[in-house]
């Protein structure tokens, strides 16, 4: 008889984001997202920041500021074109030495040797996004979204 194992559950709330004023005088807009904090690696540093858990998204997306500026991951392959909700633009793919998914102080999941993409092109990517290529492949999601909730099992 085959034992059946039980896949743990997290509960998680969607996080606040804050999208500045376009215009003078207008007052920012809060957003709840599924957001969920992560670590990313390199050889020599980490930091801490939020991710984007995007059902929509074939692919994951690191800021270029932190993949480059901050973490200095290597660049693995150049100007892959990818298209996007905000139309075509091209990345660079670079290598992490992990990324750790963090539930509170949690660790939950990590990955290593992570592969994801950045924008060649300053873009507006105020934070890291996981697609179905990172997250997706170890997790059933379930968004909640009447409840600003998803659950990671």
């Amino acid at each position: 008889m085959r034992s059946r194992q039980r896949r743990r559950a997290y509960n998680c709330r969607y996080l606040s984001y804050e999208i500045p004023p376009t215009r003078p005088g207008d007052e920012p807009k809060h957003l709840k997202l599924p957001l969920i904090k992560i670590e990313v690696a390199s050889e020599t540093e980490s930091i801490g920041t939020v991710a984007l858990i995007d059902s929509g998204s074939t692919s994951s997306f690191l800021p270029r500021e932190i993949a480059l500026d901050i973490l200095r991951l290597p660049i693995t392959h150049r100007d892959l074109p990818v298209e996007g909700a905000g139309g075509k633009f091209l990345c660079d793919i670079v290598k992490a030495k992990e990324i750790t998914l963090i539930k509170g102080v949690i660790p939950i999941h990590t990955y290593s040797d992570w592969f994801t993409y950045i924008p060649k092109e300053p873009i507006e990517l105020p934070y890291a996004v996981l697609g179905r290529d990172t997250i997706f492949s170890n997790f059933e999601i379930t968004f909640r979204e009447n409840e600003h909730r998803f659950v990671l099992k």
